[in-house]
């Protein structure tokens, strides 16, 4: 027996079509966070035209977080940069996006190098890393910084930072084979996928305390700096590498301490929040009065946790700010390639708590503190504050 088929949705009646028509026309990401603080940014500015920029430090964010906690996802949305999602390479290397007011987009990176490779032929073991050398068998050097890339395409981004990771985990080679083609520099066709996969499988380092800055010019951008940070583990796959479980740990402490760091921890929902490492780190830096808690992977809740309500209580696990919920698409989302990526996005969240049992329920109180768009006024509010503190 044959089964008439159903007839073809029309195309626009889709629901992804639905959110594109809907799609807000408020300013997203970076540009919508430094909105409120763009007064006293301009005054940092002229300060920096004159040479005196170590008069006040810009503010900044840094992201910190379990491995898998989605913390990239989280950058992504907030400052709509596209970033790298392999798990091979992302917890390898810090990263610093910066942006600055410009007439056009445009992207610069460079490579940041504080620390030099140097291994000496000794094994590294966890009685290596010491205060004295917390990155082991990194050494410290005068900073040196290596253009790496120049873009206008926004889609050369993530390739552009995949590769700067590779550079910096190999040293002492010359990072300028590593620079993907684009068409602002000749070399031919784009690098094969596989070839950076060999690459990525047979870096001469397994990590690296260097920085990939990512130097981001555009129309309303405001000058704001996010760091994004390596995330922590306890146990190492490979016992020999077990020492990197305290040289992570070290670099967290390192941004944690920095007073004019506003601190956002991201903790997946999927795990009990007491055994994060990263809160551990937070509380031992004694910076949870500069901590924001954001909360991910709320799909993987199927019922009301009490743990996680007595959090956004903030009747456990207490920090400064609170603590807001985010839901950020799939690598398997339908799109993923869409130039509206960012704005389909936040119309998918605002679906997922719209239509949750569970936010529109017993947690309906905590529903003023979901969503991204959310998260970036909070972050408008404190950086305005921090700013004119500064």
């Amino acid at each position: 027996m044959m089964l008439a088929s159903a007839p073809a949705p029309h195309p626009q009646s889709s629901p992804r079509h639905q959110i594109a028509k809907n799609m807000p026309s408020q300013p997203q990401g970076l540009e919508f966070v430094g909105s409120k603080v763009k007064l006293y940014v301009d005054a940092i500015s002229d300060l920096t035209k004159f040479g005196l920029e170590h008069v006040v430090d810009l503010p900044r964010v840094v992201l910190v977080g379990d491995q898998s906690a989605g913390k990239s996802s989280l950058m992504s949305a907030l400052t709509e940069v596209k970033l790298p999602r392999d798990q091979g390479i992302c917890t390898k290397c810090p990263a610093n996006i910066k942006t600055s007011p410009a007439e056009k987009w445009s992207c610069k990176i460079s490579l940041q190098q504080n620390y030099r490779y140097a291994p000496n032929g000794r094994p590294i073991h966890e009685r290596s890393v010491t205060a004295k050398d917390p990155f082991p068998p990194w050494e410290a050097q005068p900073l040196e910084i290596k253009d790496f890339m120049f873009t206008e395409n926004k889609a050369d981004l993530e390739e552009g930072i995949k590769w700067a990771q590779i550079a910096l985990l190999n040293h002492d080679e010359d990072h300028t084979k590593f620079i993907p083609s684009t068409n602002l520099n000749s070399g031919g066709e784009r690098a094969h996928p596989e070839r950076f996969q060999y690459e990525r499988d047979h870096t001469v380092a397994k990590f690296s305390p260097n920085l990939i800055a990512v130097d981001i010019a555009g129309p309303g951008l405001p000058a704001l700096s996010f760091y994004d940070l390596p995330g922590v583990f306890r146990k190492a796959p490979d016992q020999k590498d077990q020492y990197l479980v305290k040289v992570i740990e070290n670099l967290a402490n390192k941004y944690i301490m920095q007073p004019n760091a506003l601190i956002i921890w991201t903790l997946a929902m999927k795990t009990d929040p007491s055994n994060s490492e990263t809160g551990n780190i937070i509380s031992k830096c004694r910076a949870t009065k500069r901590c924001v808690g954001v909360l991910t992977n709320p799909d993987h809740l199927r019922a009301q946790h009490r743990e996680y309500e007595k959090v956004l209580q903030r009747e456990a696990h207490v920090i400064g700010h609170g603590y807001f919920v985010t839901r950020q698409p799939g690598e398997d989302c339908d799109f993923g390639d869409d130039p509206n990526y960012h704005a389909l996005a936040r119309q998918a969240e605002m679906k997922f708590f719209n239509e949750s049992a569970i936010w529109n329920g017993p947690w309906t109180q905590f529903r003023s503190r979901c969503g991204t768009t959310v998260i970036q006024k909070f972050l408008a509010s404190q950086l305005a504050k921090q700013v004119k503190a500064r």
